[in-house]
């Protein structure tokens, strides 16, 4: 190799360790000039934070969308009805250095380094509306090894996890990284076992979710009897409604098909007219319900805000139960108010076949 190429090689290496150094000073001044914030910080003063440099230590979740989320890993309880969530993206000068890193990564820990804006007007991207906290990403790092999480442990039916997390003092009544309720986690995912431990520890049955939805709600609506016993056990409230004026007495007779969890509703002190008797209109396809309403005192002759009622809406349709619905509510009517004495006198008849 001759002379002058030694040296350009030479000079070429020294200006790779330059442009290195740079960078990394680049990086530590990044990383120097930055605020340590929390996720909730941001959304509880966001005018305060809008435009400022700041490093969070967050969960990265995915969207809908398969957008790409901050949330805290202890989320404060902001606002009810808007959770914190900040939409994290990359300018385009950064995407392949910055969001490069994470791929396609999803609900994965980490820190984030990057300037927050608080958008007044947010625009529609096309997709979705990115709302109004945002996070323009600068640095990310994603540490190897990842922490487990209580959310984690209860959506896999980990009971031995869940209690190893619990007894480390994890927080019970506060949104995860998902932006949910431990205790909702367990009922929407079917682990009563899991439910039971989180009452025991602490977990609120009387929480509530933004549109007013209960954790007996949904127990009611998936027809988990265990859970719900375990709840009204523990204090929730059994005629609590949401936004739209449901109970979980309207949830249960929608969706329970063999009447237990009416009936342990009913017998918790659920008002079977609640609502308008939303109840029994939802129960109109289900005999087995509707006679365990009609025996509690249901009125077989309310009608909905269109005016239909649960009469119209048996009678004139064909299936079988349909049809016995439709003859223990015109048997109720005929003898008002007797309803234990229509439905004995019908029951019979009136079973499915075998």
């Amino acid at each position: 190799m001759d002379a002058g190429i030694r040296v350009r090689l030479v000079m070429f290496a020294s200006v790779l360790a330059l442009l290195s150094g740079d960078l990394l000073q680049c990086q530590e001044a990044v990383s120097n000039r930055s605020t340590d914030v929390t996720v909730s910080d941001l959304g509880l003063h966001p005018q305060e934070f809008d435009g400022r440099l700041v490093r969070v230590q967050a969960w990265l979740v995915s969207g809908w969308e398969g957008d790409r989320f901050l949330s805290d890993p202890q989320p404060q309880d902001v606002s009810d009805s808007s959770p914190t969530y900040v939409w994290l993206y990359c300018s385009h000068d950064r995407d392949q250095h910055v969001c490069g890193q994470i791929g396609g990564r999803v609900s994965v820990y980490g820190e984030f380094i990057g300037y927050f804006h608080f958008v007044s007007k947010p625009q529609d991207n096309g997709m979705f509306e990115p709302g109004h906290l945002q996070f323009e990403a600068v640095e990310v790092s994603i540490p190897e090894k990842q922490p487990r999480t209580l959310a984690t442990a209860i959506r896999q039916g980990n009971l031995d996890e869940v209690r190893a997390i619990l007894h480390s003092g994890a927080r019970l009544n506060v949104r995860d990284e998902y932006q949910g309720f431990p205790l909702f986690e367990a009922i929407s995912s079917g682990h009563a076992d899991i439910a039971e431990e989180l009452l025991a520890a602490g977990a609120d049955p009387k929480r509530t979710l933004p549109g007013g939805e209960t954790a007996l709600m949904q127990a009611a609506w998936n027809d988990q009897v265990a859970i719900a016993k375990a709840l009204l056990d523990r204090g929730a409230f059994v005629n609590a409604a949401n936004v739209n004026g449901a109970t979980a007495l309207t949830f249960a007779a929608q969706t329970c098909p063999d009447g237990r969890m009416v009936q342990l509703l009913l017998d918790a002190g659920a008002a079977p007219n609640a609502n308008s008797g939303a109840a029994l209109q939802a129960a109109a396809g289900n005999p087995l319900v509707v006679e365990k309403l009609l025996a509690a005192g249901a009125d077989p002759s309310v009608k909905d805000k269109r005016g239909n009622t649960v009469e119209s809406e048996s009678c004139d349709r064909g299936e079988k139960g349909h049809a016995q619905v439709c003859a223990l509510i015109r048997q109720a009517l005929g003898k008002k108010w007797c309803f234990p004495a229509a439905i004995a006198a019908t029951r019979d008849a009136l079973k499915p076949d075998d």
